[in-house]
């Protein structure tokens, strides 16, 4: 936290230098609990970071994404297996090998995830104490997990004398990948925020071992890139320049952007072919997305269809676009790193860190509904000195 002399503009704060402060504060925020395991992911195709809590589980799965500014991101993550769940926090461009910028987008890169996930499922027919004596603490198995994938490849690549490798990358991944940790039952829950909102939202439609679907301000349909699932293509709605905003200091207001979905049905994504439950939080001053509008929308189509799961949207009035877990700094203005442009978020400091606070609470009610389903998770809380 920083003080500087005198009032600073909109375009000073977007500014990269913005003089010398006055005085500097560092304040320190633990988002992972002790005992907690972070992991690097790279299975198959799939980029991104694992956390587990600790103990061996079984724990409830969640997939955990955010939007178009790319990268990696991994405090949610970090803070839901402090609560108990096994999380994956999922990149999907701008990180590692994936592509450097938003491209095209294809269900089975997701799906491939949830495969990941699940792969700990326990198998039918072996009983509670064989499963505990064939685990491997993650802890032991950091390093060769993350050498799998490179393992493989080279097993492929240098040819043909190669089978006692081929047989030893076999017995890695009959006896530790399938053993590497446990998430029970047959589906895991999703969450994502603005383009991993509507990433989320194809999964619960596509991925019937999507059970649970919660979504933070985002399109109804795939938003900027347009989603390939198999044979079909959901193409993204196309963008009114004309309703952009700009202020005087060049931020960027973004909400009407979108064409109404409802002029292209056929980009729509089709929710009520879900096996999912859904969760539709949204900020009322939300300046980036119609985010309102898109969750009404979703409600509309659920109610229509008489889809027999769970679904609601909570509103929270004077939050804006990025609403993050508790205690995280109000953000109204930030430069997005896709566009290279400012852009406006929207809401208000007072009511928006209110919603984060009520929304965390809700988020984490959500996923232990419909993910636990009657197993307790008290037991691998963790404390964060938190009541949250």
């Amino acid at each position: 936290m920083t003080v500087h002399k005198g009032h600073l503009s909109d375009e000073a704060l977007c500014s990269p230098v913005v003089g010398e402060p006055l005085a500097t504060l560092t304040h320190l925020r633990h988002y992972m609990s002790p005992g907690v395991q972070r992991i690097p992911v790279r299975f198959g195709k799939v980029r991104g970071c694992l956390f587990l809590p600790p103990g061996n589980g079984p724990f409830p799965g969640v997939i955990d994404m955010f939007g178009s500014a790319g990268g990696l991101l991994e405090y949610r993550s970090a803070q839901l297996a402090s609560r108990g769940f096994a999380s994956l926090a999922l990149a999907f461009f701008a990180y590692d090998d994936l592509p450097k910028h938003l491209e095209e987008f294809n269900i089975a890169y997701f799906e491939e995830a949830v495969e990941f996930l699940l792969k700990q499922e326990k198998e039918s027919g072996e009983d509670e104490d064989k499963e505990e004596s064939r685990f491997i603490p993650a802890k032991d198995l950091k390093d060769p997990f993350f050498c799998w994938s490179k393992l493989s490849k080279l097993a492929e690549d240098y040819h043909p004398d190669v089978g006692s490798v081929q047989k030893a990358i076999s017995v890695f991944n009959d006896n530790v990948m399938n053993y590497f940790w446990k998430v029970f039952g047959d589906g895991v829950g999703v969450i994502g925020t603005s383009k991993g909102g509507d990433l989320a939202l194809s999964m619960a439609a596509f991925i019937p071992s999507v059970h649970a679907c919660i979504v933070i301000n985002c399109c109804n349909t795939p938003s900027v890139k347009g989603l390939r699932v198999r044979d079909c293509f959901y193409t993204p709605l196309n963008h009114v320049f004309r309703n952009v905003r700009v202020s005087d200091e060049g931020v960027v207001f973004g909400k009407e952007i979108a064409q109404d979905p409802r002029l292209h049905p056929e980009s729509i994504i089709p929710i009520e072919k879900s096996q999912s439950a859904f969760l539709f939080l949204v900020g009322s001053d939300d300046q980036n997305v119609k985010s309102e509008f898109f969750a009404q929308l979703s409600y509309q189509r659920l109610r229509d269809h008489s889809y027999p799961k769970h679904y609601e949207v909570s509103s929270y009035p004077g939050a804006g676009h990025l609403i993050e877990p508790p205690y995280s700094p109000h953000t109204p203005i930030s430069f997005h790193n896709s566009y290279a442009l400012p852009l406006i978020w929207g809401g208000t400091s007072k009511h928006h860190t209110l919603a984060q606070v009520q929304a965390w609470s809700k988020v984490l009610d959500f996923l232990r509904v419909h993910l636990a389903k009657g197993e307790s998770i008290s037991k691998h809380k963790c404390a964060l000195k938190s009541h949250l």
